[in-house]
């Protein structure tokens, strides 16, 4: 039997179910061929957007992979436009409805900044919340200020569940962000709403497991939740809610 070296690093837990990873590798060769991706991009999108929220970091990668959203596709220079038609990103981006979704996660700054100034309505997944939220802290300034237009646009937009879901991995990471300056008030904004709030609140109330304190203790500090302090302190699941929330 062979012995199992306890230096070995364990295997990375794949984020993106299997059944996407194919979606997305179809759109990247229908992109290639200059097919209709509508079909293939409407199921991805539905297989997006049940991706928890706490994932988009590391999700990203996945999605840039299996995408091939890593290729500069360079626009055909006017003397060889009759060798090949293939279309730029941009040309792709502005073409096809819904794959900016896809697009803010391109490795190509410029096609994720072009993505963000597409994204015009409210956002349907806590998942693709936290990715707009991401990208205010991304490593390119052009695509930290896209993303906080971006923000500005449609987070007043978005449903207030949607929010308070994603708000539940947020209040806990958006401190350890460097690399965003002003763009962080766009979120702050955001999740500061009363709507917001009282879902948020409701959600922390009823939460069998997991550690959430963390997360109340950060969104404590702004004082939007001091209205539902009482009520946590009483009906929160958790003893460790009940015990923040009576020590303010």
């Amino acid at each position: 039997m062979e012995m199992q070296n306890p230096n070995m690093k364990k295997p990375t837990v794949a984020i993106l179910p299997d059944q996407l990873v194919e979606l997305l590798g179809c759109i990247s060769s229908k992109l290639e061929r200059q097919q209709g991706i509508q079909n293939e991009l409407g199921r991805a999108l539905l297989w997006l957007n049940d991706l928890p929220a706490s994932t988009v970091a590391r999700a990203e990668l996945e999605i840039s992979k299996a995408a091939r959203l890593y290729r500069y596709r360079q626009p055909p220079k006017p003397r060889f436009f009759w060798l090949s038609a293939r279309p730029s990103g941009i040309e792709q981006l502005e073409r096809e409805p819904g794959l900016e979704y896809l697009f803010i996660f391109h490795m190509d700054g410029t096609l994720r900044e072009a993505a963000l100034n597409k994204i015009a309505s409210g956002l349907p997944s806590p998942f693709l919340f936290a990715a707009i939220a991401w990208r205010l802290n991304d490593w390119a300034a052009p695509v930290r200020v896209a993303a906080a237009e971006c923000a500005k646009r449609v987070f007043p937009l978005t449903a207030a569940d949607v929010i308070a879901r994603a708000a539940i991995v947020l209040w806990s990471r958006e401190n350890s962000w460097r690399r965003w300056t002003i763009e962080r008030a766009v979120l702050i904004e955001a999740l500061s709403r009363p709507d917001v709030a009282e879902a948020f609140a409701d959600a922390v109330m009823k939460k069998q497991t997991g550690g959430v304190t963390e997360v109340l203790l950060g969104a404590l500090q702004n004082g939007w939740l001091d209205p539902y302090l009482e009520q946590l302190a009483r009906e929160a699941a958790q003893p460790a809610v009940r015990a923040v929330a009576c020590s303010r």
